[in-house]
């Protein structure tokens, strides 16, 4: 049997025409893609114009114009890269990087701007008021921000002003009178001397120079710099408080050794004194002593006549105050104290004439015995009480340091009579009242009795 071959003759039919249409609908396709790919990249583009735009800031500072222009080339040129390399499309953690980038460079754009407006903040501060601050300091700080863009100061620097003239425009010119170190003068050749004396006392004054120097910056700042100019040796008295020869970091923060400096060295500037009347000292009448320490001192042989006697000076004691008729200042020439001496005795003045007393009443009704071997400093001696004012270097059991109290010269008549001092209690004596023998002619001298004092 014959195969049949299909032809497929009789089911064949006519496509359909759509006049182009299937050719209109692919090309809008074409083009719809395009239009997307190009508005993906006009997203892209905006993005990373947008990231990477920095507005450069102005900055008066050389070297940060000069980093703020390395800092956006290196990033512009990095991230231009980037995006021609990523065909126009940064993937997510190249736009992370970019913009923690960005940040970083803005961050420091803000840094350098806050130190360029403390520095022009200070500038107009200082040319405000160019007393109070330093121009001259501020200038370093000035040229190093031009030149390195770097700022390190907080505030301006605080002009100084003398601390030693704002001690003595503010001494203490009130309270009670202390007897000073007399000025020497001579007058028409007769050589003599000028009463002096201060209000306040060494305590008060000292306090003062303390409150001065921390009432002001600008004092603090003179005090320091005259502290940084003491020698070495001076400072390391002052800093070096457990003396073991190093300046702690805890020794080094301490403002206090140079507050205690200035306390030792312009406590007397803070008292307001006042000059009296001028004296002559009384002459031998045969001229120059022949005064000499390797002979022993004794009435005749001493160097009474070299002191002037002080008259009718106020001199507070620890247990009130003497107006002693007459009184040789030796706090001048008895700087150091002496070795400790004992002190079972003291002259009281509060009753109305002085006694010698061996018990103080002390903390109430207790009575309690003087019996104490310390150093002191002897301020003055009275020939006519016939006492020595010292005041105690030495905290002890009873006495403290500071203290001014009077001691009956009789029982210091060595002390008196060796070196600084040398002066005999008993040519004093002979002097009151009466005209002294003279002087065997060996020495020279023949003295005189002190009644015969000048006055004018």
């Amino acid at each position: 049997m014959a195969d049949i071959i299909y032809t497929g003759k009789g089911i064949a039919s006519n496509i359909p025409q759509d006049s182009g249409n299937a050719m209109a609908r692919l090309s809008n396709f074409i083009i719809k893609a395009e239009e997307l790919k190009y508005e993906t990249f006009k997203q892209n583009e905006q993005e990373f114009l947008k990231t990477s735009n920095i507005d450069p800031a102005f900055f008066i500072s050389t070297k940060n114009q000069e980093t703020q222009t390395k800092w956006l080339n290196n990033f512009s040129n990095k991230w231009a890269t980037r995006m021609r390399q990523s065909g126009n499309n940064l993937s997510i953690d190249d736009k992370m990087e970019m913009q923690s980038e960005r940040n970083v460079l803005i961050a420091m754009q803000q840094e350098m701007q806050a130190k360029q407006d403390l520095w022009q903040q200070h500038r107009g501060m200082i040319m405000q008021n160019p007393n109070k601050f330093d121009l001259e300091e501020w200038s370093v700080f000035d040229e190093n921000y031009r030149r390195t863009g770097d700022y390190s100061l907080v505030t301006p620097p605080i002009k100084a002003r003398s601390i030693d003239m704002a001690i003595e425009d503010n001494a203490i010119n009130s309270g009670e009178e202390i007897l000073g170190k007399p000025i020497p003068e001579e007058r028409g050749g007769i050589k003599g001397f000028i009463e002096q004396s201060y209000w306040g006392t060494e305590d008060m004054a000292r306090q003062r120079v303390k409150d001065i120097a921390l009432s002001d910056e600008a004092y603090t700042k003179d005090l320091a710099r005259q502290f940084n100019e003491l020698d070495p040796q001076t400072k390391l008295k002052y800093l070096d408080a457990d003396e073991n020869g190093i300046i702690s970091k805890e020794e080094a923060k301490d403002f206090n050794p140079i507050i205690r400096w200035a306390q030792d060295t312009k406590w007397e500037k803070a008292r307001k004194g006042q000059k009296g009347t001028w004296k002559a000292i009384p002459r031998s009448t045969a001229g120059t002593s022949t005064f000499n320490w390797n002979n022993n001192i004794d009435s005749f042989h001493n160097k009474n006549d070299e002191y002037p006697i002080l008259k009718s000076i106020k001199q507070p004691t620890e247990f009130g105050t003497r107006t002693f008729p007459d009184l040789i200042n030796l706090g001048s020439i008895n700087q150091v104290a002496t070795e400790a001496q004992p002190i079972d005795e003291i002259i009281d003045y509060t009753t109305g004439s002085p006694r010698r007393v061996r018990e103080i009443t002390y903390g109430g009704d207790k009575k309690t015995s003087i019996a104490d071997s310390v150093r002191f400093n002897i301020i003055g001696y009275s020939p006519s009480d016939d006492v020595i004012i010292v005041k105690i270097a030495d905290n002890g059991s009873f006495f403290y340091q500071g203290q001014v109290v009077a001691l009956p010269a009789d029982k210091y008549d060595d002390l008196l009579k060796r070196k600084p001092i040398g002066i005999s209690r008993e040519a004093f004596r002979k002097q009151q009242g009466e005209i002294s023998k003279p002087a065997p002619p060996s020495s020279g001298v023949n003295w005189v009795s002190r009644s015969n004092y000048v006055e004018k």
